[in-house]
């Protein structure tokens, strides 16, 4: 046995994976700042116009932190991002569609409109100082020397029974799910005459602390982008224009949107056609106990008619199923079990949604303050999907376009992925400057979400985005993050341990109070991450990455993007 793992081990030796040892880089760093400034731009005030590292510490000037000389590049040493915007102040945000996708027949370019004479543009340069990567393993601050370790987090989505989590690089995007046994008098198969008591699944979103239907942002978002596109008759009763206004392609925008085929109607006749089954809708409240009011079952202003296909529905066609449980218990913000009961007409009035939607996020009864309302709220949503999250998102290019075909995605493929193991090293990625530029990110999203909430986009707020930013707030966060490790050793070799090693703690990563399956170990780290290296005080969670690791880039599956070979 021994003379055959010999001749095997000669054979086939083990391979360390210099490349991926070796992968730091500054210039990696510098790529996803830009992504981060490029991020700003989601406010039409801002143009990046350039992003670029020095590296020649000889030109700095002394960097001042907290009112004293930052220690010179003998004791630190560090890089310099010099970032070139351009701003252009305006009193009034544009009104311009949001979240545009390929069911909307208008161009985005007709709304976008050009800075006036009277606009005064100007130019803002500033710098923002990172460490220097030195021998591509270590950072030295302060006459210090540090190392970052990796973290592990999930690849793409983190399930659980009753929901499922996409974890963008801003804040997670949580689809909840709950059953939605609807009560028989609600909905009624016309085609069979009989009553329906059957679970549709039925979800909600979780974002900005706020439990909203799905169908709902969907709705808002092609109600606002309607409303926005409309052309006003009369400018002095503009609210009433804006708040009667019908739509007719709403209703069909939504259903392309979720790829059901639905049809709608005021009567069962007109919907009555072979291969499709007709479905009565209840579309009047009902009393505080549950159950309905007296009414007249002939009575059409009591009922809503559908028709679906009749194959996909007899077999619970997933995405028809997960469409017809939410889109029926929309819900509102006072009564989360109570129901929106609407007609068609109210399906076709794009304002009946905009107001639906804002009771979650301002009490303001102003028709007009509620409509920019929502404007702000999809502004937010939209870029929950910038192009950094993208990059890393290991999903179909259709479905991570924005936000709202993220929320499908779970939607349709919620079962799967509630299941996956999120233990599963398949399922987990390999980040390091991610968790390090964190609080960069974070800061400009805050100063985002004050424009958003401004009444107006002066020169002063939007200076005051970049003026607040010191030059050496990244320093500074990075010097306090927990996955910074210090390292004395004067022995080399130890250095080589050092890069390779990994939390699975960190931003945006597991919470403090940590289960024991969390610390287990599981089959998927074999030939991955060390079996044995581990942290006294923190077991399961750190450790060492083998040298020998196959990662692609920076994923410890092939990720579909990946062409053969890469």
């Amino acid at each position: 046995m021994r003379k055959f793992l010999k001749g095997f081990s000669d054979e086939n030796p083990e391979k360390f994976n210099k490349e991926f040892i070796m992968s730091r880089s500054d210039a990696d760093i510098v790529s996803y700042v830009k992504d981060i400034f490029k991020a700003t731009e989601i406010l039409d005030e801002i143009k990046v116009l350039d992003v670029q590292i020095e590296r020649d510490e000889s030109n700095f000037l002394p960097a001042i932190n907290d009112h004293q000389y930052y220690k010179p590049i003998l004791q630190s040493r560090l890089n310099k991002i010099k970032y070139k915007l351009q701003i252009t102040p305006s009193e009034d945000s544009k009104l311009e569609p949001i979240l545009v996708d390929e069911f909307e027949t208008f161009k985005l370019e007709d709304f976008k409109k050009e800075p006036s004479a009277e606009s005064s543009s100007f130019i803002i340069e500033r710098e923002i100082y990172i460490n220097k990567l030195i021998d591509k393993s270590f950072y030295i601050n302060e006459g210090i020397r540090y190392f970052l370790i990796y973290q592990i987090v999930d690849n793409t989505t983190y399930g659980t029974r009753d929901a499922v989590s996409l974890k963008s690089l801003l804040m997670p995007i949580t689809i909840m799910k709950r059953k939605s046994k609807l009560p028989a008098w609600m909905i009624k198969n016309i085609s069979k005459k009989e009553d329906i008591y059957m679970d549709f699944p039925s979800y909600d979103t979780l974002l900005f602390a706020k439990r909203v239907n799905p169908v709902l942002y969907v709705l808002g978002k092609y109600a606002y982008n309607s409303l926005v596109t409309m052309e006003i008759k009369d400018p002095i009763n503009r609210v009433k224009e804006i708040t009667e206004y019908k739509d007719d392609s709403l209703i069909k925008k939504l259903f392309s949107f979720f790829n059901v085929d639905i049809r709608l109607g005021k009567t069962a006749k007109e919907l009555v056609e072979d291969g499709r089954t007709v479905l009565r809708i209840r579309k009047q409240a009902q009393k505080s106990d549950g159950e309905p009011d007296e009414y007249d079952d002939e009575n059409q202003d009591f009922w809503m008619y559908l028709s679906v296909n009749s194959e996909a529905f007899s077999k619970k066609d997933r995405d028809l199923m997960a469409f017809l449980g939410s889109f029926l218990t929309i819900h509102s913000k006072e009564k989360k079990k109570n129901n929106i009961f609407f007609t068609l007409e109210n399906l076709k009035t794009p304002y009946f949604w905009i107001d639906k939607l804002a009771e979650f996020f301002t009490k303001n009864s102003d028709p007009i303050k509620r409509f920019e309302k929502i404007k702000t709220m999809l502004i937010s949503l939209d870029r929950l999907m910038d192009g950094a999250t993208k990059k890393i998102l290991d999903i179909p290019d259709e479905d991570k376009k924005n936000t709202l075909n993220i929320i499908r995605y779970i939607m349709r493929n919620f079962e799967k992925l509630s299941q996956e193991d999120n233990q599963d090293l398949n399922n987990k990625r390999i980040r390091l400057y991610e968790y390090q530029l964190y609080p960069l990110r974070k800061y400009l999203s805050d100063q985002i979400y004050r424009v958003l909430n401004s009444t107006t986009r002066s020169k002063i707020i939007l200076e005051r985005m970049f003026s607040n930013l010191n030059p050496m707030f990244v320093i500074k966060q990075t010097i306090v993050n927990e996955l910074l490790r210090y390292y004395n050793s004067t022995n080399e070799i130890n250095l080589y341990a050092c890069l390779l090693k990994f939390s699975f703690r960190g931003p945006q990563s597991i919470n403090r109070t940590v289960s024991i399956s969390q610390r287990d170990l599981h089959e998927s780290y074999t030939g991955r991450l060390s079996l044995v290296a581990s942290n006294a005080s923190d077991p399961g969670l750190s450790g060492t990455i083998v040298p020998f690791v196959k990662v692609y880039d920076y994923f410890f599956r092939k990720p579909d993007y990946l062409k053969e070979g890469d």
